[in-house]
């Protein structure tokens, strides 16, 4: 998913081209609602959706993580996530 994004819904038919956001882009600015100034290159909007992408996954495995070690404290009895301490 390197040049592409997703919408909302994640449907696969809804995916996004970076050519096709550069190609709406330079609509709006043929309609005047945009300057052509202003539209960024394509290999920037790739860029955009790299980082995207990569902070989304970073995101989704860290609450994954945190889901599955609530539900392994949940099964094994465990209160909090610190080690107990013995005296």
């Amino acid at each position: 998913m390197s040049n592409t994004i997703r919408a909302e819904n994640l449907k696969a038919k809804d995916c996004y081209l970076s050519e096709d956001i550069y190609a709406s882009l330079e609509d709006l600015a043929t309609n005047g609602k945009l300057t052509f100034e202003k539209i960024p290159s394509v290999k920037t909007i790739k860029g955009w959706i790299g980082r995207y992408s990569t902070n989304f996954k970073k995101e989704v495995s860290e609450k994954a993580l945190l889901k599955n070690s609530n539900n392994y404290n949940i099964m094994f009895g465990r209160t909090s996530n610190k080690r107990q301490e013995y005296r």
